[in-house]
Order: C-alpha cells, then structure tokens, then sequence
C-alpha cells in the first residue's frame, strides 16, 4: 500500500514537473517578480488608474499587482482601462491557446481578458479573443481558451474600465493549448509592508493603439 501511494505521488510530482518544463508561457514577467517590466496601462477618455507592485500578498512568487481606478473613461466602457502587454512573434493560426489568471477585487467586479491579434500588436485586428469573467473579494483562477483566427503578433490586455476601485491580478499566463493547472504556485515568504512601501508606477498619458 504504502509503495502504491509512493508510485502515484511520484507520478504526480513527475506530470506537474513536465507542465513546468513543456509548457511555453508567452507573457513576459507573467507575475510581477520584475515589477512592471513588459507592462503598460492603456488609458482612453480622460480615464485614470495607478498600477502599484504589492509584495504583501500574491498567488505566486512574492508579489502582484494592485490596480486603483481613479477615473472611469467618458464612454464608461471595458476598454477604456487596460493592462496589457505586446506579445512578438508566437501566434499561430488555427492553434489553441489559453489565457489565463488570478484576480480578486475589493468588492465584486467584472474583467475582460483579451487577446487581440495584429501586426506588431496594433490595428487593424485580424481576429479578437475575450472572455467576461465576474470576479469576487478572494483569490480565483480565470480562464478561457481560443483558436487564434489569425497568425500575427498579438496585444494580451485585462479590460477594466466599467467601473472604480481596487482590485488585484496575477500570474498572467497566455500559452499554447488548453488550460492547465499551474503547478508552482506559493509565495516566497517576503514579509507584508504598508501601502506606503510599494513601488508605484501612474499612467497618465493616453496610447493610441
């Protein structure tokens, strides 16, 4: 019995090892170790929100991203308050991918992960692949998967802008085919600090793209 259980937590530990191994995860700094290294905010209609690095609590490594929206765009739509990043090179049409992440809000709230594809990561869009997802007050994983219409490169965002306030993100992952488990989470045991201590980053000019 007890070399029965030995086998299986073998095998279980050798099939989460080979995710970590095979897997190619396409977002650069996917949860924030590098702080907002290969991040942008995207602002539209006079929108405004503040992207703060949180080493106090986070789903993987030792830190996320806290985002405060102080300023909802003139048109109050998702796209008018963005996180995003450019991803070069990857996309194949016809492929599955999957986006996912982990998200939890102050209050209740809803998010729109995207996936548009383009060449350079701009329009004209080939194709766009998103996804609502109602978000709650406790850490949860999100996700959908997509066939890529196009064979481009792509511009990943987190589509925010309906409504204010706080919320959290992190371990942002855009990779080839269906979701899987990731199978490395845990913090890295920093100690929790004040707001006061985090390093912040505001946007405040608006990018056309």
């Amino acid at each position: 019995m007890q070399r029965a259980i030995y086998v299986i937590f073998t095998l279980l530990i050798f099939s989460m090892s080979a995710f970590a191994e095979d897997v190619e995860i396409l977002t650069q700094n996917s949860y924030f170790e590098d702080d907002l290294e290969g991040w942008e905010v995207f602002l539209e209609g006079g929108a405004q929100m503040e992207a703060i690095i949180d080493d106090s609590d986070s789903v993987k490594g030792s830190q996320c991203v806290y985002l405060d929206i102080q300023q909802l765009g003139s048109d109050v739509g998702f796209w008018e308050v963005k996180l995003g990043q450019v991803i070069l090179g990857t996309i194949e049409q016809g492929a599955t991918y999957t986006l996912s992440l982990w998200a939890k809000g102050e209050e209740t709230r809803q998010i729109r992960p995207h996936l548009r594809i383009g060449a350079g990561g701009k329009s004209p869009w080939i194709s766009q692949h998103a996804q609502t997802h109602d978000i709650t007050t406790e850490w949860a994983v999100y996700h959908h998967s997509f066939s890529a219409g196009g064979e481009k490169d792509g511009l990943l965002d987190i589509a925010l802008g309906t409504m204010m306030g706080n919320l959290w993100l992190d371990n942002i992952r855009l990779y080839e085919g269906q979701y899987e488990e990731d199978p490395d989470l845990g913090r890295a045991g920093k100690i929790a600090v004040k707001n006061s201590d985090k390093l912040a980053t505001t946007w405040g000019k608006l990018k056309d793209i």
